[in-house]
């Protein structure tokens, strides 16, 4: 998260460090991801130029909790280790003096799912700008709110830039098996050695023969 120096800047950051000091630690998927979590924020604690902001409660190391944590950089200095995926509660605030350190630092960024801007009262050059900066590198431009979860659903759209998305599939929503499905031909296959599927008498799903849509029956 990029938040500009000076008081505004400080107020915000203080309310996302009273707010992680009061979160629980959330349940993890399972065993693998809890222990990448605490791996990972191993390193990005280590990492130059960062520091500690706030971390919530330490869970029961025997289950798949994770300890909110809230790290702080510069933009100027924005060590790579900030920049990669991490799988669970951790977030960096990067500070920036002004624009041309945010752009600057923006370009340092990979590839993403989502990019959130915020906005203030009537502000609209610099989230125009964003707006620019952020289409090429994120799937989902979110504004004023915050991503949602993903659902196998006709609106979904969870994938990042193209070619991890395109105009036929998103990697979650309702056409995302195209991502794993690779067409064969079968020509002039004896009708013994089809699969059931594609036997002139196989009606359970929809076909095309001969051009014509055929719906199951």
């Amino acid at each position: 998260m990029f938040v500009p120096t000076g008081l505004d800047g400080d107020a915000v950051v203080a309310a996302m460090t009273d707010a992680v000091r009061g979160s629980a630690a959330p349940v993890l998927l399972n065993h693998g991801i809890a222990a990448a979590y605490g791996r990972i924020t191993t390193d990005l604690t280590d990492a130059p130029g960062v520091q500690v902001l706030a971390h919530g409660p330490q869970p029961d190391p025997d289950g798949f909790r994770a300890a909110p944590l809230l790290l702080t950089t510069t933009a100027a200095q924005l060590p790579p280790q900030v920049t990669e995926e991490c799988f669970g509660p951790v977030s960096v605030v990067a500070r920036y003096a002004d624009t041309t350190d945010l752009f600057a630092a923006l370009h340092k960024l990979p590839s993403s799912l989502t990019a959130t801007v915020l906005r203030g009262h009537d502000e609209t050059e610099l989230p125009q700008t964003l707006t620019e900066q952020l289409r090429p590198r994120a799937g989902r431009l979110v504004y004023d709110a915050y991503p949602t979860g993903v659902a196998v659903s006709w609106a979904q759209h969870h994938g990042g830039p193209w070619p991890s998305t395109n105009t036929q599939h998103t990697s979650v929503g309702t056409t995302a098996i195209r991502r794993f499905l690779r067409p064969v031909t079968w020509q002039s296959a004896p009708a013994d050695l089809l699969p059931a599927e594609l036997t002139d008498d196989y009606h359970a799903i929809p076909r095309r023969v001969d051009g014509t849509l055929e719906l199951p029956r």
